[in-house]
């Protein structure tokens, strides 16, 4: 038997009320979607999937998705949108359209398990305003669609009996089949989805054929199996063996989420870990690691109930252990460094709404075993009372979501149209390609077919209105060197190929995990020399920790100017005469001294200024998140300075004075250590002043 009754049947017990209440619940939940995706900003990879949807050339459209870590279907769909303009609604219509129609599906499908209006109302609330769900309906990328469609294959998943000849099967597993397909072509996360319920459907197959008892007038199949299973396999097996396959393995820029066999972490201490910050992600409040496993076990226990309950009452239990194999598939996954497990990785999104679903299922458990012992007038208000509670948490998470409506990197940007505000061609590797996209996708990107081709770069004639600009993008290289002839060699052939009279470099180093630039006036005359050495001079040019700016021509530029290095007076964090050593992040903020920012976590990173004077301040910021930091003058140690603050305070201030006259070395550590109370061990340096 299946776990409720056809849904058409169910539905039309409920009444018309039902569903009215889950369409202004619907509602109630697009306000803030819409809200949060007209203003804030888009990350990275939102604007890389939106550069990928542009390409007007399919050759290069088919090669980017080929790069990229995701199944075509959501760039097929973002580029018939893209028709529509750019805009950020527009960017995010289709995770906003699906993750609305999530929050209906989401009730439907709690109407279905629990057969319960109060249960499906809650549910759909629940997930409907929670952030993790907010969030995901406004991301630029596939995981709301590959959940939309997961969610519906979940539907008619529930809609098939088992049984071949029964009334409805056919259609039932047709559109499990169809809509598990299109959610393994939205991510690939959705394999963890289908691997989980297409066990299940084997396990009740085998169950069902090859029990000691017969069913009477029911009939299994082999053919019903297979043509149900066998698409959605060989739809796997392509998409892993094509291209999934070989991203199955350890992402740089995700180490904390894979087991490391030879680490200092045991297995145990590993999925502890990533389970806490998995489950911090989905709570509104940060769970403790007892709290963390108290919550597995009660979540063991509530499976282990409802699937007992679920049997004695002849229906067969979906929703906990699909649920349970998808977290023991992720975690290991993570383990054998196939898959990331745990924290704020989008990626596992798709367990959320099945976590909400397995607590609905409980909680109508125990609201049955109640219902003798409550009367009805008391269980309405408990339930109002329930509903009224996710309303309160949830209004209090949105309020305190960080709302962010700049652009990322934009002072990178800023300083760049400082040194060329009109640009006529600009060289861009493949990490500041979409860095650059972010602020030029108001733009159109026409392909060019270049007279002379050059390997390993494309050419894009940028226009809007009567302005005109051609981008070389190097696809061979992720962050371009300064010091790296090819660049210049590229360059010399850059400005020969289209007539250009000059290109302009635009280069932000990805820190990290590259180190930031130390040596800046070192790094200009290489500079200088590996530019003579290919043909090309250099006409203006801007270095800084975190980037490069410059603008080269074949002849005419007047000799590079390199500034004496400063010993007196302020010192930004970026200023050239502060060398950095180890990973340091290099970010814009409003509230700095200067408006940027240095920090790092990781020890043993420094921050040096060799200075003439007899006191240096130190100004830098505290926050939750700072450490501990190490200080050394003229390699002398000095007091430790504890930069931990529970509200963040800019530009505090640290003298350090009576110092003899002449010169001096000023060096913070990053010790690696912080007291209990802070989440991480972040030291930053804002400026320093020499008096």
């Amino acid at each position: 038997m299946n776990e409720r009754p056809k849904g058409k049947v169910l539905l039309s017990r409920t009444g018309g009320s039902f569903g009215l209440v889950l369409i202004l619940i619907a509602l109630a939940a697009a306000v803030p979607r819409f809200q949060l995706g007209a203003s804030q900003f888009i990350e990275y990879d939102g604007y890389w999937h939106v550069f990928i949807a542009q390409q007007d050339d399919w050759g290069r459209f088919w090669h980017d998705i080929y790069v990229n870590a995701h199944p075509p279907l959501y760039f097929l769909l973002l580029k018939a949108v893209l028709l529509l303009g750019h805009s950020f609604l527009i960017y995010r219509a289709i995770s906003l359209v699906t993750g609305i129609a999530s929050v209906a599906l989401m009730g439907m499908i709690a109407m279905r398990l629990t057969a319960s209006r109060a249960r499906a109302w809650q549910t759909a609330l629940a997930y409907g305003l929670s952030m993790p769900g907010i969030i995901m309906s406004c991301e630029v990328r596939s995981y709301m669609l590959s959940v939309f469609f997961v969610l519906l294959s979940f539907w008619w998943l529930l809609d098939t009996t088992g049984t071949a000849d029964a009334p409805g099967e056919a259609r039932a597993r047709t559109g499990f089949a169809v809509c598990t397909i299109f959610a393994c072509l939205s991510h690939y996360f959705a394999f963890f989805y289908a691997g989980a319920a297409m066990l299940l459907l084997a396990a009740r197959f085998a169950a069902r054929r090859f029990a000691a008892r017969k069913i009477r007038g029911e009939r299994v199949s082999w053919v019903a199996e297979s043509a149900t299973l066998l698409p959605i396999l060989a739809t796997i097996a392509t998409l892993y063996f094509v291209h999934a396959g070989r991203l199955a393995q350890v992402q740089g820029h995700l180490l904390p989420f894979y087991f490391r066999p030879h680490g200092p972490e045991s297995v145990a201490g590993f999925l502890t870990r990533n389970w806490k910050n998995l489950l911090d992600w989905f709570s509104p409040v940060a769970v403790p690691v007892p709290v963390a496993l108290v919550t597995l076990a009660i979540g063991i226990g509530a499976g282990v109930v409802s699937i007992r309950a679920g049997l004695r009452a002849g229906r067969f239990p979906w929703t906990f252990p699909i649920t349970a194999i998808m977290l023991a598939a992720i975690a290991l996954a993570g383990v054998v460094g196939k898959y990331p497990f745990g924290g704020d990785l989008r990626q596992q999104f798709l367990l959320f709404p099945f976590m909400i679903l397995c607590a609905a299922v409980f909680a109508e458990w125990i609201a049955a075993s109640l219902a003798r012992r409550i009367p009805a007038a008391g269980r309405r208000g408990l339930n109002a009372l329930a509903a009224a509670v996710i309303v309160l948490v949830s209004a209090v998470a949105i309020r305190q979501y960080p709302k962010m409506t700049g652009s990322i990197l934009s002072d990178r940007m800023a300083l760049f149209h400082q040194l060329e505000p009109k640009p006529g061609a600009v060289y861009l590797d493949q990490f500041n390609l979409i860095t650059f996209f972010i602020y030029y996708d108001q733009w159109k990107w026409a392909s060019v077919d270049p007279r002379l081709q050059i390997p390993g770069v494309d050419i894009y004639r940028l226009t809007r209105g009567n302005d005109r600009m051609y981008v070389f993008r190097d696809t061979a290289e992720w962050n371009i060197e300064p010091r790296d002839p090819a660049v210049y060699a590229r360059l010399a052939q850059c400005l020969r190929t289209e007539k250009i009279a000059d290109v302009s470099v635009f280069s932000v180093r990805q820190s990290p995990p590259s180190a930031p630039f130390s040596d800046l006036r070192g790094l200009q005359r290489d500079v200088a020399t590996q530019a003579a050495g290919a043909g090309v001079c250099i006409e203006k040019l801007k270095l800084n920790p975190v980037g490069w700016y410059g603008t080269f021509r074949e002849s005419g530029c007047p000799p590079p100017q390199i500034s004496p290095q400063q010993f007196t007076g302020r010192f930004d964090d970026s200023s050239p005469d502060v060398e950095y050593d180890g990973l340091w992040n290099h970010a814009s903020f409003p509230q700095a001294a200067g408006t940027s920012l240095s920090f790092s976590n990781l020890a043993q990173s420094t921050a040096k200024v060799t200075f003439d004077g007899t006191e240096i301040t130190w100004v830098y910021s505290k926050a939750f998140n700072r450490g501990i930091a190490a200080v050394k003058i003229d390699g002398l140690p000095q007091a430790e300075l504890d930069q931990y603050s529970p509200a963040i305070e800019w530009q505090s201030k640290v003298v350090y004075g009576n110092l003899a006259p002449g010169r001096h070395t000023f060096e913070v550590t990053v010790t690696g250590r912080k007291r209990a109370a802070a989440t991480d061990r972040y030291v930053d340096l804002d400026a320093l002043v020499v008096r």
